[in-house]
């Protein structure tokens, strides 16, 4: 400013960019754009080598090893390249470890140097870098590096032939942010197909059924049947979740597709097991489930680890379905054996959980809880939400088993806030029958009465008429404790419990009412089967119907 500015205007200029100055340092503004102009400027006094440098380390996006940034570098015919390393880490741009075999960019320049990459080193440096992790089998960093060398179908296919090992990982959501990234003109139909069942599996894992249903159905157009197949095969386990019929008409088409093909028996085994499973328990239809699992041992041997305890996971449901535990376990420690060769931590969970649940019924319930404590460790230690729900509902039945209600009542509703933040409404309304059942036990007539009408409409919702059914069996066992009790009613009823009995007088005093009306709630609650009266004039009280006479 003093400088460029007339000597007559220079004190005047001076104050003016004083006031400025002094602003900006008590109350910074724009900040950012502000620190992107000045790495930018500090960025173009290098010499090009150097950037060169600087934007080979910023598309690696992480410590970079001595050697590879060396022969990426070297093939540019860049020399001298420890003294130009020298020179920015000594400028701050780069860091380095003692030993110097890594090279990490500050973190504030990365993703503005991306931007400054050349179209040429883009696409030769990522794909040379995307190389280097697969090789060290970091495939979702692979995957990423080469779609952003524009290596779209290599990119995909790492994807779909390691979605496993990229879930292992624990990187589920970046996997999804990434295939977001492609678009169906990038890959062959057959491919594209592939890659959204992916996507699905990925979204399924993380409970967005949505999303995980909309993944899916772009996927079934494909012209492979195997890849059709499949698709109608993970769209009914979303479906399953909400309407049974579709569920169902998915796998007839799927099973359709598989056998008119000579195609991967493999996956026709999964799909009739998977819907054998659903006969169980969505209809408690074993006929049907039987005849789909003698056609799948037929498609398999014990050779096929995967197929068979799978296969012998079934015929553990279907036993204990038809009351046949000694069976059920025999099945189920094949599922377990192979499921532990295999170190399927998955088939584990579902194995562990149902020997859980036959032990249970055979009234061995250390090993149960043994089985079923395995099972949701292992569900918690994948992030498996559903399993942890199920786990817990068992663990809540085989304690309601043994008359311990009060625990079972806090494992079922451990189970309820998962299904409900899921939004299974199957499994729901299973619960909610399940607390209902609790809490009668436990003479709480106010959560009864909220889980049995909670439930009850869950199950005519979803189409579940078994369980409607088994709502109304209910019903009618505990019709007096579901008769539409008024909360002053239910305040008698809870003084009842705690002191044994009520009188007129005390019924006015707790719910501030006249004599008349207390004498007419206490007649209804008398009509319903719910207390009894005794005694006469003066000493009239009121207790419990099953325990009149026990408090005198």
């Amino acid at each position: 400013i003093a400088e460029q500015t007339l000597y007559q205007v220079r004190s005047v200029a001076l104050r003016a960019i004083t006031r400025v100055i002094k602003a900006e340092m008590e109350e910074p503004r724009d900040t950012q754009r502000r620190k992107h102009y000045a790495i930018v400027e500090r960025y173009t006094v290098h010499t090009s080598e150097q950037q060169m440098i600087l934007r080979l380390l910023a598309a690696f996006q992480r410590a970079m090893p001595h050697d590879l940034l060396y022969a990426l570098i070297k093939q540019d015919r860049v020399d001298n390249i420890q003294e130009h390393l020298s020179l920015l880490v000594a400028a701050h741009w780069v860091v380095t470890n003692e030993q110097g075999s890594e090279f990490l960019l500050h973190p504030e320049v990365g993703q503005i140097l991306l931007t400054r990459l050349l179209p040429d080193e883009r696409q030769r440096w990522h794909r040379a870098i995307g190389g280097y992790f697969l090789e060290r089998q970091e495939f979702y960093e692979a995957a990423r590096q080469y779609r952003a060398g524009s290596a779209v179908e290599k990119a995909a296919a790492i994807i779909i032939d390691n979605y496993q090992a990229i879930v292992n990982d624990l990187q589920v959501e970046e996997l999804l942010a990434l295939i977001d990234t492609f678009h169906r003109a990038d890959l062959p139909p057959d491919e594209w197909a592939r890659l959204k069942i992916v996507s699905g599996d990925a979204a399924y894992l993380l409970e967005d059924l949505d999303t995980a249903n909309a993944q899916y159905q772009h996927a079934l157009n494909a012209t492979a049947i195997d890849v059709k197949a499949l698709a109608y095969f993970r769209r009914a386990r979303v479906l399953a979740h909400k309407n049974l019929d579709e569920a169902f008409a998915h796998l007839a088409y799927c099973i359709r597709l598989l056998e008119a093909r000579d195609v991967d028996n493999h996956l026709l085994v999964r799909v009739l097991v998977y819907r054998a499973m659903m006969y169980m328990e969505a209809q408690r239809d074993g006929q049907r489930a039987e005849e789909d699992l003698q056609m799948a041992a037929q498609l398999t041997s014990a050779e096929a680890r995967a197929e068979w305890g799978d296969l012998q996971q079934a015929w553990l449901r279907l036993s204990m379905m038809m009351g046949d535990w000694q069976r059920a376990i025999e099945s189920g420690q094949q599922a377990w054996l192979a499921a532990n060769e295999l170190q399927d931590v998955n088939r584990m969970i579902r194995t562990a959980h149902n020997l859980g649940m036959a032990y249970a019924r055979l009234s061995r319930f250390d090993e149960a809880v043994s089985y079923l404590e395995r099972s949701r460790n292992l569900a918690a230690e994948i992030g498996d939400r559903q399993r942890m729900g199920l786990n817990d509902k068992t663990l809540g039945g085989a304690l309601f088993m043994v008359g311990r209600f009060q625990e079972a009542v806090e494992y079922y509703q451990q189970a309820y806030q998962v299904f409900s933040e899921m939004g299974n409404q199957n499994w729901r309304a299973h619960t909610c029958y399940d607390l209902a059942e609790a809490y009668a036990e436990l003479e709480d007539i106010t959560h009864l009465q909220r889980y049995y009408s909670e439930g009850l409409a869950a199950a005519e919702q979803y189409g579940d008429t078994r369980l409607v059914e088994e709502f109304a069996q209910f019903g009618r066992k505990y019709a007096s404790l579901l008769s539409l009790l008024s909360p002053r009613q239910l305040t008698a009823l809870n003084h009842i419990k705690q002191h044994g009995h009520i009188t007129n007088r005390q019924y006015q005093q707790l719910n501030q009412v006249s004599p008349r009306q207390a004498l007419r709630d206490l007649r209804e609650m008398e009509a319903a089967d719910i207390v009894v009266k005794l005694g006469k004039g003066r000493g009239t009280r009121y207790e419990k119907k099953g325990n009149a006479g026990q408090n005198e």
